[in-house]
């Protein structure tokens, strides 16, 4: 699921949730459900998974938005983990209930509505003196 490196962040996102939703919506995505839930009775498996699967996605996404936000291109004041749990924890969350269908046009309209809600906030980064 490593996306390529994309000229912005929101292209960045929106890549790796659309790769999220093609690979939950498949085989592999009933055997991470599957892992998922049963984790819930097996805390080592959970965080086996966590360690070795989620944590280093989500590092290498926070790692994109913190970038964005030095470079004044993404709201400072934003938690990029916030950012990662509205993205891709509403791409789990349907993958595991089927709320929502897992398309790419879900994918979208998560990402529209955090870039489109987000355009107005600061972009500077706080000073660190």
């Amino acid at each position: 699921l490593t996306a390529p490196t994309a000229e912005d962040l929101e292209t960045s996102i929106r890549i790796k949730a659309h790769r999220l939703v093609d690979i939950g919506s498949g085989f592999f995505g009933r055997v991470l459900c599957g892992l998922i839930a049963e984790g819930h009775s097996d805390p080592a498996m959970l965080a086996k998974l966590r360690a070795d699967y989620i944590m280093p996605r989500r590092m290498e996404t926070a790692k994109d938005i913190r970038h964005a936000q030095v470079r004044g291109e993404f709201p400072a004041s934003i938690d990029p983990e916030r950012i990662i749990d509205f993205v891709f924890g509403s791409i789990y969350f349907a993958m595991l209930t089927g709320t929502h269908e897992l398309d790419h046009a879900y994918a979208d309209a998560l990402v529209d509505t955090v870039f489109r809600s987000l355009a107005s906030a600061p972009r500077r980064a706080p000073d660190m003196a």
